[in-house]
Protein backbone atom coordinates (compact mmCIF):
# COMPACT_ATOMS: atom_id res chain seq x y z
CA UNK A 1 0.00 0.00 0.00
CA UNK A 2 2.79 2.41 0.87
CA UNK A 3 4.26 2.04 -2.65
CA UNK A 4 1.17 3.19 -4.58
CA UNK A 5 2.02 6.90 -4.81
CA UNK A 6 5.63 6.26 -5.83
CA UNK A 7 4.56 3.73 -8.45
CA UNK A 8 2.01 6.09 -9.97
CA UNK A 9 4.46 8.99 -10.07
CA UNK A 10 7.03 6.79 -11.76
CA UNK A 11 4.46 5.57 -14.28
CA UNK A 12 3.52 9.15 -15.19
CA UNK A 13 7.19 10.06 -15.57
CA UNK A 14 7.85 7.12 -17.88
CA UNK A 15 4.69 7.87 -19.89
CA UNK A 16 5.69 11.46 -20.62
CA UNK A 17 9.49 11.29 -20.96
CA UNK A 18 11.89 9.78 -23.45
CA UNK A 19 9.84 8.02 -26.08
CA UNK A 20 6.30 8.85 -24.82
CA UNK A 21 3.89 5.97 -24.67
CA UNK A 22 1.46 3.96 -22.56
CA UNK A 23 2.46 2.46 -19.23
CA UNK A 24 0.65 -0.47 -17.64
CA UNK A 25 0.14 -0.46 -13.87
CA UNK A 26 -1.62 -3.46 -12.33
CA UNK A 27 -3.32 -3.34 -8.93
CA UNK A 28 -4.27 -6.55 -7.11
CA UNK A 29 -7.98 -6.69 -6.31
CA UNK A 30 -7.45 -6.58 -2.55
CA UNK A 31 -5.48 -3.31 -2.90
CA UNK A 32 -8.33 -1.68 -4.82
CA UNK A 33 -10.58 -2.14 -1.79
CA UNK A 34 -8.16 -0.40 0.60
CA UNK A 35 -8.22 3.28 1.55
CA UNK A 36 -5.08 5.29 0.89
CA UNK A 37 -4.30 8.52 2.70
CA UNK A 38 -2.78 10.81 0.13
CA UNK A 39 0.16 12.94 1.17
CA UNK A 40 -0.97 15.55 -1.37
CA UNK A 41 0.61 16.59 -4.67
CA UNK A 42 4.30 15.89 -4.94
CA UNK A 43 6.85 16.61 -7.66
CA UNK A 44 7.03 13.97 -10.34
CA UNK A 45 10.31 12.11 -10.16
CA UNK A 46 12.96 13.30 -12.57
CA UNK A 47 13.48 10.84 -15.43
CA UNK A 48 16.68 8.87 -15.48
CA UNK A 49 19.01 9.54 -18.42
CA UNK A 50 18.06 7.55 -21.50
CA UNK A 51 20.22 4.54 -22.21
CA UNK A 52 22.68 5.43 -24.96
CA UNK A 53 21.69 9.11 -25.08
CA UNK A 54 24.48 11.19 -26.60
CA UNK A 55 25.51 14.82 -26.30
CA UNK A 56 25.61 17.25 -29.19
CA UNK A 57 28.97 18.64 -28.11
CA UNK A 58 30.81 15.43 -28.96
CA UNK A 59 28.85 14.29 -32.01
CA UNK A 60 30.71 14.48 -35.34
CA UNK A 61 28.46 16.58 -37.59
CA UNK A 62 31.25 17.17 -40.09
CA UNK A 63 31.65 13.45 -40.76
CA UNK A 64 27.95 13.18 -41.54
CA UNK A 65 28.00 16.26 -43.79
CA UNK A 66 31.09 14.96 -45.60
CA UNK A 67 29.19 11.80 -46.53
CA UNK A 68 26.06 13.78 -47.39
CA UNK A 69 27.96 16.03 -49.79
CA UNK A 70 28.89 12.94 -51.86
CA UNK A 71 25.25 11.95 -52.45
CA UNK A 72 23.35 12.67 -55.67
CA UNK A 73 19.83 11.80 -54.55
CA UNK A 74 19.57 12.24 -50.78
CA UNK A 75 16.30 12.05 -48.86
CA UNK A 76 14.96 13.14 -45.48
CA UNK A 77 12.65 10.43 -44.17
CA UNK A 78 10.40 12.11 -41.60
CA UNK A 79 8.84 9.85 -38.96
CA UNK A 80 6.25 10.52 -36.28
CA UNK A 81 9.08 11.18 -33.82
CA UNK A 82 9.70 14.52 -35.53
CA UNK A 83 6.21 15.71 -34.60
CA UNK A 84 6.44 14.27 -31.08
CA UNK A 85 9.75 16.06 -30.50
CA UNK A 86 8.32 19.33 -31.90
CA UNK A 87 11.18 19.25 -34.40
CA UNK A 88 9.06 20.11 -37.43
CA UNK A 89 10.45 23.62 -37.95
CA UNK A 90 14.06 22.52 -37.42
CA UNK A 91 13.68 19.65 -39.92
CA UNK A 92 12.09 21.92 -42.52
CA UNK A 93 14.81 24.55 -42.09
CA UNK A 94 17.50 21.90 -42.64
CA UNK A 95 15.71 20.61 -45.75
CA UNK A 96 15.54 24.12 -47.17
CA UNK A 97 19.14 24.93 -46.20
CA UNK A 98 20.46 21.90 -48.09
CA UNK A 99 17.81 21.45 -50.77
CA UNK A 100 17.25 17.80 -49.80
CA UNK A 101 13.89 16.29 -50.89
CA UNK A 102 11.78 14.92 -48.07
CA UNK A 103 9.08 12.34 -47.49
CA UNK A 104 7.02 11.36 -44.44
CA UNK A 105 5.83 8.04 -43.13
CA UNK A 106 2.06 7.52 -42.97
CA UNK A 107 1.97 8.30 -39.24
CA UNK A 108 3.90 11.54 -39.84
CA UNK A 109 1.71 12.65 -42.75
CA UNK A 110 1.43 16.45 -42.74
CA UNK A 111 4.38 16.97 -40.37
CA UNK A 112 6.16 18.74 -43.22
CA UNK A 113 3.99 20.49 -45.84
CA UNK A 114 3.14 18.11 -48.66
CA UNK A 115 2.61 21.05 -51.01
CA UNK A 116 6.29 22.04 -50.68
CA UNK A 117 8.30 21.67 -53.94
CA UNK A 118 10.82 19.39 -52.20
CA UNK A 119 8.10 17.11 -50.80
CA UNK A 120 7.41 13.64 -52.13
CA UNK A 121 4.37 13.33 -49.87
CA UNK A 122 4.08 10.19 -47.77
CA UNK A 123 5.85 6.93 -48.50
CA UNK A 124 4.97 3.30 -48.02
CA UNK A 125 2.65 0.75 -49.52
CA UNK A 126 -0.12 3.35 -49.85
CA UNK A 127 2.23 6.30 -50.32
CA UNK A 128 2.87 8.40 -53.39
CA UNK A 129 4.08 6.67 -56.57
CA UNK A 130 6.72 9.38 -56.98
CA UNK A 131 8.05 8.64 -53.48
CA UNK A 132 8.23 4.93 -54.19
CA UNK A 133 10.15 5.50 -57.42
CA UNK A 134 12.59 7.95 -55.83
CA UNK A 135 13.26 5.82 -52.74
CA UNK A 136 13.64 2.43 -54.42
CA UNK A 137 15.25 3.50 -57.70
CA UNK A 138 17.20 6.70 -57.07
CA UNK A 139 18.04 7.65 -53.51
CA UNK A 140 21.57 6.97 -52.28
CA UNK A 141 21.49 8.62 -48.84
CA UNK A 142 18.48 8.40 -46.52
CA UNK A 143 18.47 10.51 -43.37
CA UNK A 144 15.86 8.81 -41.16
CA UNK A 145 14.43 10.93 -38.36
CA UNK A 146 12.21 9.44 -35.67
CA UNK A 147 10.99 6.44 -37.66
CA UNK A 148 11.04 2.70 -37.00
CA UNK A 149 11.39 1.52 -40.63
CA UNK A 150 8.43 -0.81 -40.15
CA UNK A 151 7.12 -2.96 -42.97
CA UNK A 152 4.68 -0.51 -44.59
CA UNK A 153 6.96 2.52 -44.74
CA UNK A 154 9.97 0.50 -45.96
CA UNK A 155 8.05 -1.24 -48.76
CA UNK A 156 8.47 -4.60 -47.08
CA UNK A 157 12.07 -3.75 -46.10
CA UNK A 158 13.07 -3.36 -49.75
CA UNK A 159 15.13 -0.24 -48.99
CA UNK A 160 18.82 -1.06 -49.42
CA UNK A 161 20.65 -1.02 -46.06
CA UNK A 162 23.69 0.76 -47.55
CA UNK A 163 21.46 3.70 -48.52
CA UNK A 164 20.63 4.58 -44.90
CA UNK A 165 23.06 7.39 -44.07
CA UNK A 166 21.66 8.58 -40.73
CA UNK A 167 19.29 7.43 -38.02
CA UNK A 168 18.15 9.67 -35.16
CA UNK A 169 15.81 8.40 -32.46
CA UNK A 170 15.03 8.91 -28.78
CA UNK A 171 15.05 5.12 -28.30
CA UNK A 172 18.51 3.55 -28.55
CA UNK A 173 17.04 0.16 -29.49
CA UNK A 174 15.46 1.61 -32.63
CA UNK A 175 18.83 2.74 -33.96
CA UNK A 176 19.82 -0.82 -34.82
CA UNK A 177 16.40 -2.31 -35.55
CA UNK A 178 15.67 -3.13 -39.22
CA UNK A 179 18.30 -0.63 -40.48
CA UNK A 180 21.38 0.63 -38.63
CA UNK A 181 22.64 3.60 -40.64
CA UNK A 182 26.22 4.77 -41.10
CA UNK A 183 25.70 7.59 -38.61
CA UNK A 184 23.46 7.38 -35.54
CA UNK A 185 22.36 9.70 -32.77
CA UNK A 186 20.31 8.77 -29.72
CA UNK A 187 18.56 11.74 -28.21
CA UNK A 188 16.08 14.55 -28.75
CA UNK A 189 15.48 15.35 -32.41
CA UNK A 190 14.75 19.04 -31.98
CA UNK A 191 18.17 20.22 -30.69
CA UNK A 192 19.90 17.72 -32.97
CA UNK A 193 18.28 19.11 -36.12
CA UNK A 194 18.91 22.69 -35.01
CA UNK A 195 22.61 21.87 -34.52
CA UNK A 196 22.76 20.00 -37.83
CA UNK A 197 21.22 22.96 -39.64
CA UNK A 198 23.78 25.34 -38.10
CA UNK A 199 26.59 23.07 -39.23
CA UNK A 200 25.14 22.80 -42.75
CA UNK A 201 24.80 26.58 -43.07
CA UNK A 202 28.54 26.90 -42.45
CA UNK A 203 29.10 24.61 -45.45
CA UNK A 204 26.28 25.82 -47.68
CA UNK A 205 28.45 25.69 -50.80
CA UNK A 206 28.69 21.91 -50.39
CA UNK A 207 24.98 21.38 -50.94
CA UNK A 208 22.53 22.20 -53.71
CA UNK A 209 21.10 18.85 -54.85
CA UNK A 210 19.51 20.51 -57.87
CA UNK A 211 19.59 17.19 -59.73
CA UNK A 212 17.60 15.56 -56.93
CA UNK A 213 15.07 18.40 -56.89
CA UNK A 214 14.63 18.14 -60.65
CA UNK A 215 14.06 14.40 -60.31
CA UNK A 216 11.34 15.04 -57.73
CA UNK A 217 9.60 17.52 -60.02
CA UNK A 218 9.81 15.14 -62.98
CA UNK A 219 8.48 12.18 -61.03
CA UNK A 220 5.49 14.12 -59.70
CA UNK A 221 4.72 15.36 -63.20
CA UNK A 222 5.07 11.88 -64.73
CA UNK A 223 3.07 9.77 -62.29
CA UNK A 224 0.90 12.40 -60.60
CA UNK A 225 0.77 13.66 -57.06
CA UNK A 226 -2.22 13.15 -54.76
CA UNK A 227 -5.28 14.51 -56.56
CA UNK A 228 -3.47 14.56 -59.94
CA UNK A 229 -2.74 10.81 -59.84
CA UNK A 230 -4.62 9.26 -62.78
CA UNK A 231 -6.84 6.23 -62.21
CA UNK A 232 -8.35 3.68 -64.55
CA UNK A 233 -11.75 3.97 -62.89
CA UNK A 234 -12.77 7.42 -61.68
CA UNK A 235 -16.25 8.05 -63.07
CA UNK A 236 -19.49 7.79 -61.11
CA UNK A 237 -22.18 5.33 -62.08
CA UNK A 238 -25.82 6.41 -62.38
CA UNK A 239 -26.53 5.57 -58.75
CA UNK A 240 -23.16 5.53 -56.95
CA UNK A 241 -20.11 7.72 -56.37
CA UNK A 242 -16.67 6.59 -57.45
CA UNK A 243 -14.51 6.31 -54.28
CA UNK A 244 -11.47 7.82 -56.00
CA UNK A 245 -13.42 10.94 -56.96
CA UNK A 246 -14.88 11.03 -53.45
CA UNK A 247 -11.51 11.06 -51.66
CA UNK A 248 -10.09 13.60 -54.09
CA UNK A 249 -13.06 15.85 -53.30
CA UNK A 250 -12.42 15.48 -49.56
CA UNK A 251 -8.76 16.42 -50.12
CA UNK A 252 -9.72 19.47 -52.19
CA UNK A 253 -12.42 20.74 -49.82
CA UNK A 254 -10.85 20.13 -46.40
CA UNK A 255 -8.87 23.13 -45.07
CA UNK A 256 -5.28 22.40 -43.97
CA UNK A 257 -6.02 23.00 -40.28
CA UNK A 258 -8.91 20.51 -40.15
CA UNK A 259 -7.92 17.09 -38.84
CA UNK A 260 -8.87 14.09 -40.98
CA UNK A 261 -9.21 10.82 -39.05
CA UNK A 262 -9.12 7.87 -41.42
CA UNK A 263 -10.28 4.34 -40.81
CA UNK A 264 -8.54 1.25 -42.17
CA UNK A 265 -9.60 -0.94 -45.06
CA UNK A 266 -10.13 0.32 -48.58
CA UNK A 267 -11.30 3.77 -47.47
CA UNK A 268 -8.05 4.08 -45.49
CA UNK A 269 -5.97 3.04 -48.49
CA UNK A 270 -7.61 5.71 -50.64
CA UNK A 271 -7.16 8.35 -47.95
CA UNK A 272 -3.46 7.63 -47.44
CA UNK A 273 -2.96 7.68 -51.19
CA UNK A 274 -5.03 10.70 -52.20
CA UNK A 275 -5.43 13.13 -49.27
CA UNK A 276 -2.76 15.83 -49.12
CA UNK A 277 -1.95 17.35 -45.71
CA UNK A 278 0.38 20.18 -44.68
CA UNK A 279 -0.20 20.73 -40.95
CA UNK A 280 1.25 18.51 -38.19
CA UNK A 281 -1.43 16.34 -36.62
CA UNK A 282 -3.94 17.01 -39.40
CA UNK A 283 -4.05 13.34 -40.46
CA UNK A 284 -4.69 10.47 -38.04
CA UNK A 285 -4.88 6.77 -38.85
CA UNK A 286 -4.51 3.65 -36.72
CA UNK A 287 -1.64 2.28 -38.77
CA UNK A 288 -0.27 0.11 -35.98
CA UNK A 289 -2.99 -2.34 -34.98
CA UNK A 290 -5.12 -1.29 -37.96
CA UNK A 291 -8.32 -1.51 -35.95
CA UNK A 292 -11.40 -1.31 -38.14
CA UNK A 293 -13.94 1.21 -36.84
CA UNK A 294 -11.24 3.25 -35.11
CA UNK A 295 -11.97 6.52 -36.93
CA UNK A 296 -15.66 6.54 -36.02
CA UNK A 297 -14.72 6.81 -32.35
CA UNK A 298 -11.26 8.43 -32.49
CA UNK A 299 -12.64 11.49 -34.29
CA UNK A 300 -14.75 12.22 -31.21
CA UNK A 301 -11.67 12.18 -28.98
CA UNK A 302 -9.74 14.43 -31.37
CA UNK A 303 -12.63 16.90 -31.46
CA UNK A 304 -12.97 17.01 -27.67
CA UNK A 305 -9.22 17.55 -27.43
CA UNK A 306 -9.48 20.50 -29.80
CA UNK A 307 -12.62 22.33 -28.69
CA UNK A 308 -14.31 24.36 -31.38
CA UNK A 309 -12.43 22.65 -34.23
CA UNK A 310 -14.26 20.54 -36.79
CA UNK A 311 -12.90 17.02 -37.35
CA UNK A 312 -13.58 14.85 -40.42
CA UNK A 313 -13.94 11.09 -39.95
CA UNK A 314 -13.59 8.82 -42.99
CA UNK A 315 -14.91 5.29 -42.56
CA UNK A 316 -16.67 2.53 -44.39
CA UNK A 317 -20.10 1.17 -43.59
CA UNK A 318 -18.43 -1.83 -41.92
CA UNK A 319 -16.32 0.43 -39.70
CA UNK A 320 -19.28 2.58 -38.70
CA UNK A 321 -21.25 -0.52 -37.73
CA UNK A 322 -18.52 -1.31 -35.20
CA UNK A 323 -18.28 2.03 -33.38
CA UNK A 324 -21.05 4.23 -34.75
CA UNK A 325 -22.65 4.39 -31.32
CA UNK A 326 -20.00 6.98 -30.46
CA UNK A 327 -22.08 9.50 -32.41
CA UNK A 328 -24.19 9.62 -29.26
CA UNK A 329 -21.07 10.40 -27.22
CA UNK A 330 -20.15 13.21 -29.62
CA UNK A 331 -23.61 14.76 -29.34
CA UNK A 332 -23.77 14.40 -25.57
CA UNK A 333 -20.31 15.86 -24.92
CA UNK A 334 -20.42 18.68 -27.46
CA UNK A 335 -17.94 17.42 -30.05
CA UNK A 336 -17.92 18.66 -33.65
CA UNK A 337 -17.41 15.76 -36.04
CA UNK A 338 -18.37 15.22 -39.67
CA UNK A 339 -18.51 11.50 -40.50
CA UNK A 340 -18.18 10.60 -44.18
CA UNK A 341 -19.39 7.02 -44.57
CA UNK A 342 -18.37 5.07 -47.67
CA UNK A 343 -21.41 2.83 -48.08
CA UNK A 344 -20.69 0.19 -50.71
CA UNK A 345 -22.73 -2.49 -48.95
CA UNK A 346 -19.74 -4.79 -48.51
CA UNK A 347 -16.56 -5.39 -46.55
CA UNK A 348 -14.53 -4.22 -49.54
CA UNK A 349 -11.10 -5.64 -48.75
CA UNK A 350 -12.52 -9.09 -48.10
CA UNK A 351 -14.98 -9.22 -50.99
CA UNK A 352 -12.54 -7.89 -53.58
CA UNK A 353 -9.94 -10.42 -52.49
CA UNK A 354 -12.49 -13.22 -52.75
CA UNK A 355 -13.61 -11.91 -56.13
CA UNK A 356 -10.13 -11.60 -57.64
CA UNK A 357 -8.25 -14.49 -56.02
CA UNK A 358 -10.82 -17.02 -54.79
CA UNK A 359 -12.91 -17.32 -57.94
CA UNK A 360 -15.79 -15.35 -56.46
CA UNK A 361 -16.41 -17.76 -53.58
CA UNK A 362 -17.89 -15.18 -51.22
CA UNK A 363 -18.34 -15.59 -47.50
CA UNK A 364 -19.04 -13.10 -44.69
CA UNK A 365 -18.43 -9.99 -46.80
CA UNK A 366 -21.93 -8.55 -47.39
CA UNK A 367 -23.24 -5.75 -45.18
CA UNK A 368 -26.89 -5.40 -44.13
CA UNK A 369 -29.03 -2.65 -45.66
CA UNK A 370 -28.87 0.02 -42.95
CA UNK A 371 -30.28 3.53 -43.08
CA UNK A 372 -27.22 5.30 -41.70
CA UNK A 373 -28.88 8.71 -41.87
CA UNK A 374 -31.75 7.56 -39.66
CA UNK A 375 -29.17 5.91 -37.40
CA UNK A 376 -27.26 9.18 -36.97
CA UNK A 377 -30.40 11.28 -36.52
CA UNK A 378 -31.62 8.93 -33.79
CA UNK A 379 -28.58 9.98 -31.76
CA UNK A 380 -28.99 13.70 -32.40
CA UNK A 381 -26.72 14.33 -35.40
CA UNK A 382 -27.64 15.88 -38.73
CA UNK A 383 -27.43 13.55 -41.72
CA UNK A 384 -27.63 13.46 -45.53
CA UNK A 385 -27.39 10.76 -48.18
CA UNK A 386 -25.78 11.40 -51.58
CA UNK A 387 -25.36 9.35 -54.75
CA UNK A 388 -23.48 11.85 -56.95
CA UNK A 389 -20.13 13.59 -56.49
CA UNK A 390 -21.47 17.09 -57.21
CA UNK A 391 -24.09 16.64 -54.51
CA UNK A 392 -21.41 15.45 -52.12
CA UNK A 393 -19.30 18.53 -52.71
CA UNK A 394 -22.22 20.82 -51.85
CA UNK A 395 -23.30 18.91 -48.75
CA UNK A 396 -19.74 18.45 -47.48
CA UNK A 397 -18.95 22.16 -47.80
CA UNK A 398 -22.12 23.06 -45.91
CA UNK A 399 -21.71 20.54 -43.09
CA UNK A 400 -18.00 21.24 -42.68
CA UNK A 401 -18.72 24.80 -41.56
CA UNK A 402 -21.90 24.10 -39.59
CA UNK A 403 -21.68 23.68 -35.81
CA UNK A 404 -22.28 20.34 -34.14
CA UNK A 405 -22.15 16.80 -35.49
CA UNK A 406 -23.24 15.50 -38.87
CA UNK A 407 -22.99 12.41 -41.05
CA UNK A 408 -22.89 12.08 -44.83
CA UNK A 409 -23.77 8.65 -46.17
CA UNK A 410 -22.17 8.34 -49.61
CA UNK A 411 -23.39 5.48 -51.78
CA UNK A 412 -20.11 4.18 -53.24
CA UNK A 413 -19.51 1.97 -56.26
CA UNK A 414 -18.85 -1.52 -54.81
CA UNK A 415 -16.88 -2.72 -57.85
CA UNK A 416 -13.93 -0.33 -57.48
CA UNK A 417 -10.96 -1.28 -55.30
CA UNK A 418 -7.82 0.78 -54.55
CA UNK A 419 -5.09 0.89 -57.16
CA UNK A 420 -2.22 0.21 -57.21
CA UNK A 421 -3.01 -2.67 -54.87
CA UNK A 422 0.14 -4.09 -53.25
CA UNK A 423 -1.64 -6.48 -50.92
CA UNK A 424 -4.15 -8.24 -53.21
Amino acid sequence: MEDIEDVLRQAITEMESGRPGPVFVEFPTNVLHEEVASAGPAPVMAPEPLQGEETLDTWDFDALLDDLSKARYPLLLIGAGVRTAKARDAALEFAETTGIPFVTTTLAKGTLPEGHPQSLGSCGIWGQPAAREYILEHTDAIMALGTTFQELSSYGWRIKPDNVLLRVDIDVDELSRNYAGRHRFCGNLRPFMAALDRAARQRSNDFSFSEAQERVRALKDDVGYYTTIPHKHEADTESAVNPVALVKAISDLTPPEVTVVSDVGENGAWSMYLIERSVPGSYVINAGLGSMGHSAAAAVGVSLGRPGKKVVSICGDGGLMMNGNEIATAVRDGASVLWVVFNNGILGTQKHYQRDYLDGRYIACEMPDVDYCAYARSMGAEAARVTAIDDFRKVFAQMLTAPGNALIEVVVDPEVKPEPCYFY
